[in-house]
Order: structure tokens, then sequence, then C-alpha cells
């Protein structure tokens, strides 16, 4: 589980560190631009890798609602409220200074709306997971009382879904309202089942195997399309296409059978996880400071910027957080 949790929080930060790079197209290189591509499509496993981690943890063991809520919730609350602030806060400031913003009323509705819709790129996941914890009691019920063929039903036909629902192919489905069986709800349940229910002999070879398969979909499926179409396609990239929950299964299945030896590394590994919900709601922070600086996906070849940037940016938001969380009462909203 730490494994998991913080190669996914490097992951994201590889991940927005690559992608504007992507929006380039037709204006950088072309193999520069594949090369962000091909660092994009590798780590897109890591938001879901993150449901299925929470999935595992909080499906396996009944759930009672008051402490639920107290523990929980407030634990994943108070931490994004405190980094929306100071988004928020930044990003009024940059309004005032481009003369955007002049007077109160102005700035409240700008302060409204930054709570409303995410006052940073990077926030639409907390948005998506608190709904999802307002889900769980339930969830949890219907998974510790149900069969494991009822779960696997519950996995296969929501794959199928995201399957169908793909522009190539939702055109050829009869018009069934399929939404019962969509959404990122499932990847909690799948988590919860690859866990504690998948048992295979060879789950190593199968896992890279499965890995390899979502990884070249995303890949080139990609690059096939945009190069096609002359402008950046970026359906194989959502999050629910099956070939990133693909992806997501082979990681999370390889990880499952994998353990480190090194005692450095997985102590390193311990603190990265320990501290990853303050790494990836502060992590966008400290990418601005290094943009600022110069330190992007462009400085050098982008072969070797993308994860040289994603260290550094790894290593200013975990000090930061290990930093803020020594300071009395702070402390409790750093996450």
């Amino acid at each position: 589980m730490n494994n998991l949790r913080a190669l996914a929080t490097f992951s994201v930060v590889v991940l927005h560190v690559s992608f504007p790079l992507l929006c380039e197209y037709g204006v950088t290189k072309n193999n520069d631009w594949q090369i962000g591509n091909f660092f994009d499509s590798a780590v897109r496993f890591c938001v879901p890798i993150f449901l299925m981690l929470t999935g595992a943890l909080l499906l396996a063991k009944p759930i009672e609602i008051e402490s639920f809520f107290k523990k929980r919730f407030l634990k994943i609350l108070l931490p994004f409220l405190f980094w929306s602030s100071i988004y928020v806060v930044y990003g009024l400031n940059l309004k005032y200074d481009k003369g955007e913003i002049l007077n109160f009323l102005e700035s409240f509705k700008f302060v409204y709306l930054q709570f409303k819709d995410g006052a940073s790129y990077h926030l639409w996941y907390i948005y998506m997971l608190i709904g999802l914890y307002l889900f769980f009691p339930i969830l949890n019920k219907w998974v510790l009382n149900s069969e494991e063929k009822e779960i696997r039903y519950f996995i296969i036909f929501w794959f199928f879904v995201m399957l169908v629902k793909q522009p190539y192919l939702c055109k050829f489905i009869p018009a069934i309202d399929l939404t019962y069986f969509s959404g990122y709800i499932d990847y909690l349940v799948l988590g919860y089942y690859l866990a504690f229910k998948f048992n295979y002999k060879k789950i190593k070879l199968l896992s890279v195997l499965i890995y390899v398969v979502g990884f070249g979909f995303t890949f080139l499926g990609t690059a096939f399309k945009t190069i096609h179409q002359g402008n950046v396609y970026t359906i194989f990239y959502d999050y629910l296409s099956p070939n990133v929950i693909i992806e997501a299964i082979g990681v999370f299945l390889f990880f499952k059978s994998f353990s480190f030896q090194n005692t450095k590394l997985e102590s390193l590994i311990d603190i990265v996880s320990k501290h990853s919900y303050g790494i990836y709601l502060s992590h966008v922070l400290m990418l601005t400071i290094l943009y600022k600086l110069g330190i992007t996906y462009s400085f050098i070849n982008p072969f070797i910027a993308i994860p040289l940037t994603s260290i550094l940016c790894m290593i200013l938001s975990l000090s930061f957080i290990v930093l803020l969380k020594k300071v009395p009462f702070i402390n409790s909203f750093i996450g």
C-alpha cells in the first residue's frame, strides 16, 4: 500500500509537469511532443490507483457512520479547505496585480467562484473524492454483504460500460441508461476486489503484460489520433477510459506481489506515503515556483527535464509539508 501511494503521488507530479508540453502540439517539435506523450501516458494510472487504494483500505472493514465522518471525512476536508484558501489568496493577488479586480464585490465573486469550482486545477480530485466519501457507508455495507461473483459482475459490467461509452463505439449502443455502472465509484470496488479477492499464481508476469497493453493503447492511440486530426486528442487520457483502467489494474497487481528489500528506499517510500495528501495538495504551488525560476519541461531536453523537474517538485513539496507539520496548530490542516 505504501509503495503504491508513493508511486501514485510521484506520478501525479510527472503528469502535471508533462501535460503542458502536450498542449504545445503543432508549436513544439514533434519528437519533444512525443516525449511528453510518453511520460503522460506512462503515469495515467495515478488517480485510479489513489481511488483503488482508498477502496482497499476503507471497504474491508465495517464503517460506523458517525466515526467515519468525524475521523476520515474531516481528515480530507480540513487540509482541502486550508490549501484551497492558499490558492485563492494567491489567485486573488495575481488578479489585483493585473488590475482585473478593482473592488470588494469583484473580489467576493472571485473568491466564491474559486471555492465553488476549485481554486486550482488539481483540486477537482478532492471535490470528486468528497462526493465518494458521502457514499462510502452505503457502499461498504453492500461490499461486505455481497458474494464474490456479485462484486465481479459489478466490476465487469462497469468495464463494459466504460468501453462502449467510447466515441468510436457509443453510436452502436441502444439508448439504455447505463449511468448506474459508470463513474469513479467503481474504482473503489475494484481496489477492494484486487486486494482481497483476486489471486493468481503468475500475478507478476500477468500484471506487467496488463500494464504494457494499457500503456500501449494510451500512448499509441493518443499519438495516432492527434497526428490524424491535427490537434491534441485526449480521450485516451481519460481516467475512465478502458486503456487507463487496464494500466491501473496492471500497476496495482504488480505491487501486490512485489516488495522492496532496500531499507533506505523503504524509509523514503514510507515518508512520501505518509505525507502524500499534503504533497498532492501543495505540489502545484511548488511547480509554480519552479516555473518562475525557469525550471519546466523545456529548460533542457524534455526526456531529462520532465523527470528532473518532477523530482525537484517532490523534494520541495515534501520538505515544505514536513516543515509545516512542525508548526503548532497549522499542522492539523496540512494533510
